[in-house]
């Protein structure tokens, strides 16, 4: 595991450290209190062990190093975003497909006019 510290006006630092599990960010400020970025699969992980409900908040949170208030925040989050996993795949495909449509509309009308413009100008076209 390697760290990197970089000192901002020194009173914040910012601490890098890079392993297995990819990178960490820990913003550590003056008065000790320190700020990390989470990856999405520990996130994941802590928001399924609230969900299971047979732990406590403080229990998940110590067992993965989170603050218990992440814990309820990221149980929450994923309860929220579940209905969009169920949800309907085919409407999601077929916004998907017409914007995808109505972008390529716009660039065969812009290579057209790109087109046509010297054509005009050269009296090729009325």
């Amino acid at each position: 595991m390697q760290k990197l510290v970089w000192f901002f006006a020194g009173a914040i630092a910012l601490v890098i450290v890079a392993g297995g599990g990819g990178l960490i960010f820990l913003k550590t400020h003056a008065n000790g209190f320190s700020a990390r970025a989470h990856p999405p699969s520990l996130k994941a992980k802590v928001a399924v062990e609230a969900i299971k409900a047979h732990k406590t908040a403080a229990q998940i949170a110590q067992m993965f190093g989170v603050h218990p208030t992440q814990v309820g925040g990221w149980k929450k989050q994923a309860l929220a975003g579940l209905p969009d996993i169920f949800g309907n795949g085919r409407e999601q495909m077929r916004q998907q497909s017409d914007a995808e449509k109505d972008e390529l509309y716009k660039q065969i009308v812009q290579l057209k006019v790109e087109l046509d413009f010297p054509k005009k100008r050269a009296g090729l076209i009325d």
